[in-house]
């Protein structure tokens, strides 16, 4: 059962109609990737996950979903206020008018109505999620593609994209890590509970995250705020290198540069990026037997490493001495 409030997620107010705008949404409101597929694939796929968590977590994504279909429905409708004739048969809409009038009806850019084949549900838990993946990619494609055929403000689609681009990593490791989440605040919040305030990732990584996504709900929602070149400019490389360590997976054989993090008897943990280290035992520091790990190295050092297994937990075991063995045939003495 659900409790409608009777307004928009977020408020739509579109002053100036553009029936490009118009017809490049349809493909959000009734295309096979639509808000409207995406809203009836979580809700119907809920009822065969295996536990009530998995199911909450899907019927509240595709309400959340359909909220959206909800907003692009008002843009749609807001897009074509006072249009001519003449400019529907411009913009190429005037079959969709002789059907519909100025009503919004969910069918794509090109008339297709909506069909429940859009609609993907195997029965399969990890099959299902598996297409949902694809389907959010599959959708903000589409969404791109909208902006860039109505020809938008580039700045603020490049805003909304690159904060896409951290939502949906981030969002991938804590699915990875089994933390669901149901909204973009609740991704925010289990990001910071579960890997900033830890300590496992740095409290910059945070404050990027809400940077972003500030930026981004001005740029979608606020008429009013224009994205700067420079603001967006200055988040570029931050949020690269952010994605880049959240789904950085190291491979075996590899060599990295990182720092030691803490020291134990028995070897050293490596920070190969923030968030993801591995252990260099005792053994495996030097070419020749080591009494005290702090002989060699000590906590705040950097050092080169090997990547020589990982385990099936995902621990990763590394060697110093096979690093700089092989640095040295490189030519490097470290």
């Amino acid at each position: 059962m659900w409790i409608y409030q009777k307004q928009l997620e977020f408020p739509v107010n579109i002053t100036m109609p553009d029936l490009r705008i118009a017809k490049a949404l349809m493909a959000q409101y009734g295309g096979p990737d639509s808000e409207l597929g995406a809203g009836m694939r979580y809700l119907t796929q809920r009822f065969s996950m295996p536990d009530d968590r998995l199911r909450a977590t899907l019927n509240d994504i595709g309400t959340e979903e359909i909220a959206h279909w909800e907003m692009i429905g008002t843009m749609i409708l807001q897009s074509m206020e006072g249009a001519t004739l003449s400019e529907l048969e411009a913009a190429g809409l005037l079959g969709y008018y002789t059907m519909h009038g100025k009503g919004v009806y969910p069918a794509d850019p090109n008339g297709v109505p909506f069909t429940a084949s859009y609609i993907a549900s195997t029965g399969d838990p990890l099959a299902d999620i598996a297409e949902d993946m694809a389907a959010e990619q599959k959708a903000r494609a589409t969404y791109e593609e909208a902006v860039v055929l109505a020809d938008c403000d580039r700045l603020s689609g490049a805003a909304s994209r690159l904060y896409y681009a951290v939502f949906h990593a981030v969002s991938a490791l804590l699915i990875h890590d089994s933390h669901p989440v149901k909204s973009h605040k609740g991704a925010f919040v289990a990001f910071c509970q579960h890997y900033v305030n830890a300590g496992i990732l740095p409290r910059e990584m945070g404050r990027l995250f809400s940077q972003l996504e500030t930026m981004r709900e001005n740029s979608d929602y606020n008429c009013v705020y224009e994205v700067s070149k420079e603001e967006l400019l200055d988040q570029l490389a931050p949020a690269k290198e952010m994605i880049d360590n959240i789904v950085f997976v190291p491979e075996v054989g590899k060599l990295y540069y990182g720092q030691v993090v803490r020291i134990l008897p028995i070897g050293a943990f490596v920070d190969l990026v923030p968030g993801k280290d591995g252990m260099i035992h005792i053994s495996k520091l030097e070419n020749r037997r080591v009494e005290k790990v702090e002989d060699v190295l000590n906590e705040g050092d950097y050092t080169w490493v090997k990547v020589t297994e990982i385990d099936d937990r995902g621990r990763v075991n590394l060697s110093r001495k096979d690093a700089l063995k092989e640095r040295e045939k490189m030519g490097f003495r470290d």
